[in-house]
């Protein structure tokens, strides 16, 4: 299997800021990069505000946007919009579909929900099935980063991409 994954370790949200990261989306570095936003969360962590029906993600917090409009925004000048993939429950999609339906490529239905690794495995299968050569990110819907580091994360996370795919390994 050639699929190589980068998994942002970094929390991540907020504005993207598209500044000297943007990448020619004619590349082939823009060809195989995926960019997929985890949004799977069951609204417990961050009790009375988020609840089942409208988990972290989908709740507003420092701006106007969602979390997850926020996370989507950010990771737009690393790919194709068709390569941003969004991964959540079922119960979820319609929110997802809401919010960041039309800056996305898919929505994936987790099978069950089992927390991120099953999630991560399961969007790896169905990126592989499309192209075997993919390079993707996966970063989290419902994490905060101020303002001001918007545009240092972008470029850790461009950085992490080109040495995934430089070096064929893992990040």
């Amino acid at each position: 299997m050639n699929i190589r994954v980068a998994i942002a370790t970094i929390l991540f949200t907020t504005i993207a800021v598209q500044a000297e990261v943007m990448i020619d989306r004619e590349s082939s570095h823009a060809r195989n990069v995926y960019c997929v936003v985890l949004a799977g969360g069951g609204g417990q962590r961050l009790w009375p505000l988020s609840r089942k029906t409208k988990p972290k993600q989908f709740l507003t917090l420092s701006s106007s946007k969602t979390l997850l409009e926020e996370t989507i925004d950010r990771v737009a000048p690393l790919t194709l919009q068709e390569r941003i993939w969004v991964v959540t429950t079922a119960s979820h999609a319609a929110l997802v579909n809401q919010h960041v339906g039309h800056k996305i490529g898919q929505v994936i239905i987790e099978p069950s929900s089992r927390n991120s690794g099953p999630a991560v495995l399961y969007t790896c299968m169905r990126i592989y099935e499309q192209d075997p050569d993919a390079v993707v990110l996966f970063v989290p819907a419902d994490a905060h980063i101020p303002l001001y580091e918007s545009s240092r994360v972008l470029h850790y996370l461009h950085e992490a991409l080109l040495f995934v795919e430089e070096q064929n390994a893992l990040c």
